[in-house]
């Protein structure tokens, strides 16, 4: 199983994969709470909680087909400043995340675009 980052809980590496389109109702409730706001933190003490966040959202994204593009609107912001962060594994998965995003796109008939 793909992890962008260990480490950052039983839902970060299993219940996207393994519940997909039916994980959303959960993550809107429970997770998107927690892990939204932290998708634009900053400052070395918050790099840890951005990269699970960014992780998290990416998983929606990929395993929860065209219903998890909702959430793309929100990560994009993110993704687009972690690609030019300092950090490597923030780099690194913000660009596994805009390939993620092109690629379901892509498949859910709606383009790169």
């Amino acid at each position: 199983m793909r992890q962008c980052y260990h480490g950052a809980g039983l839902s970060r590496l299993c219940l996207p994969q393994a519940m997909g389109e039916s994980f959303l109702p959960l993550f809107t409730k429970i997770q998107e709470p927690l892990f939204g706001p932290l998708l634009m933190a900053g400052g070395a003490t918050s790099d840890h909680f951005r990269l699970n966040a960014l992780c998290v959202y990416i998983d929606v994204v990929e395993w929860c087909g065209a219903a998890g593009l909702a959430y793309v609107p929100k990560l994009l912001p993110s993704l687009a400043s972690c690609i030019q962060s300092e950090l490597a594994s923030l780099r690194q998965c913000a660009y596994y995340g805009v390939g993620i995003v092109a690629q379901v796109r892509a498949d859910a008939g709606n383009g790169c675009a």
